[in-house]
């Protein structure tokens, strides 16, 4: 009431009454009891005084409740004015016009034509008699008149291309606060650190390294019972890794996978050998009970026997191995956390040969937790045993952090996923309906086509970060409420990969799309102009490629796929081949151990086709069509390129740098200098409010004829 009811400074109490204003925010009738100018200082001082007391009593109960009950206090307020601010009222604002702007449609058509009966053309007519001669101004002369309503065109283009990118700008501002949120910078290092120290110190040759391996290495790291002095650890103190930073979560896992059957002998050998065992497939995969010493269970064992269980009760993912996909099931022994059980325990595996020669698959899994770094880690000792012969050791560790909100940054990171997912819906509708409008014919856009892409991903990111969260908490609850067990958050760090990948593709379509808004800068123009120019060629040669590709594959993985370890199989040689393109791997690399001639020979004719005949071919495509586009020689399929556009935005730069370097000693241009500057400061007025100096004439002169009325 103050702010609303003062006059200004050096303002008459009855200036108000004098007549009518333009500006249809100013009170004219404001009464002659207005308050003096200088009660503005009341209205501060109140304001100062309520935002000062209500500080003091929140310092007060913050000191009651202590900082913890403060702080998630403040979270709170923030958190629920930005959702306020930024989700809920937009939304309802938005909801509420749409049906308002439904209910009073005819309503406001009524009034509009009661209020307003004219037609603003050379004469403005009101009702059906009176006339009035055309408006002052409208003599002046038409080519000047044509050149001023160009330029505002101009200006108004020009400013929906900066629009969309400073709007797109926004929008990767906002990926990129979620996307920073996923990248966890200690995760590598830990998981480096976490297996040097449980990996072999020399190389897994038979079965017996691995036993001692895990008897010694692995066991005095995992379960430790004494500091490195000497000194005897407290029970507390044995929950640690030797690392005293790793928290041990559950008991360690061996997983073990088998085959069963008998492969093909020829004749010819079989009274030499009676022997012999399949390479792992599904298929051999053996899933039977078995007693101590792999003896098949008949009803009863003499001790604990071995039983089969499946992927789902382990909660394991399938693995990619080097010699296979293995799958999530096994057969499985969880370990104690105790140093005399854990020898125990592996002594008594060895025993029973616990790993013989059908074991294809063995994994040494545990799980920790570094309350340093807020990270959970899956330790995971992978051996592979090939039918071929050998042991090979693959060991990796997975973090991941399973507690996404925790500090005010992560809660920010929330609002920001929340008007992602927002933003996500408006797009999405918004193609429904240019499909709606357009048809098929919207799919002919390379513009359109990425924002599909983008949509598409954008969607899919957000269900796996749903079901991500929803399966984080299942995993946290179980870590907690079953310590014996052994629990693994594979499937976590799995749909948070794909999570990833999602948003990250997300961020790489909205990056480009950066390019939209620039494209009447010349080169880029003739950049994508060439590319859609040439793309019946392009695909012509990717046919070619192709085809070439697979004939190279098909000799090297025939020819040297036996002795050469990047050619094994038909996928290793297409990738083999693909990186000698770009040049990541020498001829050696290439060749492997192999010496023959026929080798080089055919080596030296894959570089001397892919590299010297075939990319020579597709930059040749990439020109022609360059040259094409820039003669004017692409036809009528492609858009002309805007140059008045283009010149009007050069002209505006070099207005805009020649008026800053002409400056005088107080910083202000000069007008000798800067003859257009009023000009620019109009036309920047023009387009940031989109009104022409015309359209606010006719306003102005509208008011003025409702006041004779």
């Amino acid at each position: 009431m103050i702010f609303r009811n003062r006059r200004f400074r050096g303002e008459s109490q009855n200036k108000g009454m004098d007549k009518y204003k333009t500006d249809l925010t100013f009170n004219a009738n404001k009464p002659s009891g207005s308050l003096p100018w200088f009660f503005i200082f009341v209205g501060y001082g109140i304001a100062t005084g309520c935002i000062a007391s209500g500080s003091f009593f929140t310092t007060l109960y913050s000191i009651q409740w202590g900082e913890d009950i403060s702080t998630d206090w403040l979270v709170a307020i923030v958190f629920g004015a930005s959702n306020e601010v930024a989700l809920v009222e937009p939304i309802k604002t938005i909801l509420m016009s749409m049906v308002l702007a439904c209910i009073f449609k005819g309503i406001a058509k009524s009034s509009i034509s009661e209020m307003a009966p004219f037609q603003i053309d050379n004469s403005i007519s009101i009702g059906a008699s009176a006339k009035y001669s055309q408006w002052p101004g409208d003599n002046e002369d038409s080519a000047n008149k044509a050149r001023l309503k160009k330029l505002r065109l101009l200006d108004r283009r020009l400013f929906m291309h900066f629009r969309g990118f400073l709007g797109n700008l926004l929008y990767i501002g906002i990926l990129v606060l979620i996307c920073s949120h996923n990248v966890v910078e200690e995760a590598s290092q830990q998981n480096a650190e976490l297996v040097n120290l449980l990996k072999p110190l020399k190389k897994i040759n038979e079965t017996a390294d691995i036993w001692a391996w895990l008897n010694t290495r692995y066991a005095d790291n995992v379960f430790p019972k004494k500091w490195y002095n000497g000194d005897p650890k407290l029970p507390p103190e044995r929950k640690y890794m030797s690392d005293s930073t790793s928290y041990r979560m559950g008991p360690v896992r061996l997983r073990q996978i088998r085959v069963t059957g008998t492969c093909y002998i020829p004749d010819v050998m079989r009274k030499a050998m009676n022997v012999c065992r399949h390479e792992y497939k599904e298929e051999y995969a053996d899933k039977a009970a078995y007693c101590p010493e792999w003896t098949l269970y008949q009803g009863s064992c003499d001790g604990s026997g071995f039983t089969y269980v499946s992927g789902n009760a382990t909660s394991a993912l399938p693995y990619g191995g080097t010699f296979g996909t293995y799958s999530g099931g096994g057969y499985v022994k969880d370990i104690n956390p105790f140093k005399a059980e854990v020898t125990l325990e592996i002594n008594k595996l060895a025993n029973s040969k616990w790993i013989d020669e059908y074991t294809r698959f063995v994994v040494v899994e545990n799980m920790v937790f570094n309350p340093n770094s807020r990270l959970f880690s899956l330790i995971s000792m992978v051996f592979e045993f090939p039918s071929s012969g050998g042991i090979y050791l693959t060991p990796k560790a997975q973090s991941a952090r399973l507690y996404p909100y925790v500090n005010v940054w992560d809660y920010l990171v929330l609002a920001a996923q929340g008007l992602f997912i927002l933003i996500t819906f408006i797009s999405v509708v918004l193609m429904i309906y240019d499909v709606w409008n357009l048809k098929m014919q919207c799919f002919t856009s390379i513009t359109f086509l990425g924002k599909c892409l983008s949509n598409g991903f954008a969607v899919a990111a957000i269900v796996l970060y749903i079901i991500r969260i929803d399966r984080t908490i299942y995993i946290v609850e179980e870590i907690f409420n079953s310590a014996e067990k052994f629990l693994s958050f594979e499937i976590v760090v799995f749909y948070d990969n794909i999570y990833k990948l999602c948003i990250s593709v997300v961020l790489f379509v909205a990056i480009l799309m950066l390019l939209k808004p620039l494209t009447f800068n010349y080169y880029l123009y003739m950049m994508k102009t060439s590319i859609l120019v040439s793309k019946m060629d392009l695909l012509s040669f990717s046919v070619i490629l192709g085809v070439a590709m697979t004939a190279f594959a098909c000799i090297v993985h025939l020819f040297i796929g036996a002795t050469s370890f990047s050619f094994m199989t038909m996928a290793k040689s297409y990738l083999t081949l693909f990186r000698t393109l770009l040049a990541m791997v020498t001829l050696r690399e290439l060749m492997g151990s192999t010496d023959e001639f026929e080798t080089e020979i055919v080596f030296t004719i894959f570089i001397f086709t892919m590299t010297l005949i075939l990319l020579n071919m597709f930059i040749s495509i990439l020109n022609d069509a360059f040259t094409a586009v820039k003669d004017g020689r692409s036809g009528g399929a492609v858009t002309p390129f805007d140059y008045e556009l283009n010149k009007h935005f050069w002209g505006k730069m070099n207005q805009a740098f020649n008026c800053n370097s002409n400056k005088n000693p107080n910083n202000t241009p000069k007008a000798q200098d800067c003859p257009d500057l009023q000009s620019q400061i109009d036309s920047l007025s023009n387009i940031l409010f989109s009104k022409s100096r015309e359209e606010l004439n006719d306003e102005k002169r509208i008011l003025d004829l409702m006041n004779k009325r």
